[in-house]
C-alpha cells in the first residue's frame, strides 16, 4: 500500500513546527508592544508638586523684581547724567548724594554759564526756630531725608505739615544765587519747572505752601510760585504782581495711592504769554497769560533781608515758607530750564489742545514712576 505524500507549504511548516512553543493567551511574544496599565496620581501628589512650584516662584520673583527695579535705577541714572548736560538746564536737584547732610547740590552741569549757576543755586536748610540758621536739629535732618525717592533705596526730600520740618526753610547756599538764575532767566524769556511730587490723599484737604516760591525783593510779588496742591488746586503763578491774577494758571489737584509719584511741569513762554500745566506728559491747562507786561525785566535780584521780610534772606525758597508751613509731600527731582520744552499745543485761537503730550515731559515720566 502506497502511502500519499502530504506536502506543506511554508508557512504552514513554520506555524506546525512552533505549535509547541505558542505562548500562551495573554502573554505578549517577543518584540510585541506591552500597554501598561494607567497609574493615577493621588490628590497628595498634585499637592506636592504645586507646592514645589509655588516655592520656586517665591524664591525667582522677588529676584526678578529686584533686578527689574535695579535695571530702572540704572536706565533713570544714565537719563539723569543726560539731562544735567542740556544746554537749557539751570537747576537740578536729585538728591542723589545728598543723604543726612544739610546742603542739597545742584547737578546742573552745561548752561550758558557753568562757571558759577550750579554751585550758587546749591540749597541749604535753614531753622526758622534758630534765628534762620543751618539747620543742626538730627531731628529735623532725620525727618527731612526719611523718605525714598521713586526708587528704593534713593533719598528724597519730604515735606509734609507735621513734625520738626515745620520750621525748615531751604533757600540758596550764596545770597546771590537766586539772582544769577533769574539773570539767565530773564535773558531767555522762558522757563519750564518739572518737579516730582508724592501726596498722600488725606493731605490734599490742607492748605499748604509752596514746592517753588519766588519774589521780588522791594515787593514780594510772586515771580515765581507753583502750589500742590492749594485748597484742592494745582497753583502755576507767574509774577503775579499782586491782584494781577492774570498770570495764575489753575487746575484740580489729582492724586492717587500713597505709593504713586507724579511728574508735573509747569512752562512759561513770556514771548507770547502762553503759560502750562503737564501731569505726567499730559497737558492739562493752558491760559494765555500777559505777554510782554512781566517778562521778569523788573525782577530785583538782590537778596532779601531777614529783618524785612517774611520770605528769608534768598528770592527763592523750595519746599517750604515762612509763615505757611510746609508743601504737601515728598519731592524728588527738581529741574529748572530757561526755555519751555513744551510743544505748540494750543490753537491759534490760543485754545487748549487736550490730551497732547509732550515729548521730553514724557520721557521723564516713562524713567520710572512707580
Amino acid at each position: 500500500m502506497q502511502h500519499a505524500i502530504v506536502t506543506m507549504r511554508p508557512w504552514a511548516q513554520h506555524s506546525a513546527m512552533h505549535d509547541h512553543v505558542r505562548p500562551a493567551a495573554g502573554i505578549p511574544r517577543p518584540g510585541q508592544f506591552t500597554r501598561r496599565p494607567r497609574v493615577a496620581y493621588t490628590i497628595l501628589d498634585l499637592l506636592v508638586v504645586t507646592g514645589i512650584i509655588a516655592l520656586l516662584v517665591s524664591i525667582l520673583l522677588p529676584a526678578l523684581a529686584k533686578a527689574r527695579e535695579q535695571g530702572r535705577y540704572v536706565r533713570w541714572q544714565a537719563f539723569s547724567r543726560d539731562m544735567s548736560m542740556d544746554e537749557n538746564i539751570a537747576v537740578q536737584y536729585t538728591f542723589q548724594n545728598d543723604r543726612g547732610g544739610t546742603s542739597l547740590c545742584n547737578m546742573a552741569a552745561a548752561n550758558h554759564d557753568p562757571t558759577y549757576l550750579p554751585n550758587s543755586m546749591d540749597l541749604t536748610l535753614h531753622d526758622l526756630s534758630n534765628g534762620m540758621a543751618t539747620v543742626t536739629n538730627p531731628d529735623m535732618i532725620n525727618y527731612f531725608w526719611s523718605a525714598d525717592g521713586r526708587f528704593k533705596g534713593k533719598p528724597a526730600a519730604s515735606f509734609l505739615n507735621t513734625g520738626a520740618s515745620n520750621n525748615m526753610v531751604v533757600y540758596p547756599s550764596r545770597p546771590d544765587g537766586s539772582g544769577m538764575l533769574a539773570r539767565l532767566l530773564r535773558k531767555s524769556q522762558a522757563i519750564t519747572i518739572a518737579v516730582w511730587i508724592k501726596v498722600p490723599p488725606v493731605q490734599s484737604i490742607y492748605q499748604f505752601s509752596s514746592v517753588v516760591w519766588w519774589t521780588d525783593s522791594r515787593s514780594n510779588y510772586r515771580v515765581i510760585n507753583v502750589h500742590l496742591p492749594w485748597g484742592g488746586q494745582t497753583v502755576w503763578d507767574t509774577y503775579n504782581a499782586g491782584p494781577a491774577l492774570a498770570n495764575r494758571l489753575q487746575t484740580p489737584f489729582v492724586y492717587g495711592q500713597d505709593s504713586q509719584w507724579s511728574l508735573w511741569c509747569f512752562t512759561k513762554d513770556n514771548h507770547s504769554g502762553l503759560q502750562k500745566i503737564y501731569l505726567n506728559g499730559q497737558l492739562v491747562a493752558a491760559a494765555a497769560a500777559d505777554a510782554g507786561a512781566y517778562t521778569w525785566q523788573d525782577f530785583d535780584t538782590s537778596p532779601i533781608s531777614a529783618s524785612d521780610s517774611w520770605q528769608g534772606p534768598s528770592n527763592f525758597t523750595f519746599g517750604s515758607n515762612i509763615g505757611y508751613g510746609s508743601c504737601a509731600g515728598t519731592v524728588d527731582e527738581l529741574a529748572i530750564f530757561d526755555a519751555d520744552l513744551s510743544p505748540p499745543d494750543v490753537t491759534p485761537s490760543g485754545a487748549m489742545l487736550p490730551g497732547v503730550p509732550a515729548v521730553r515731559f514724557l520721557q521723564m515720566y516713562q524713567m520710572g514712576s512707580n
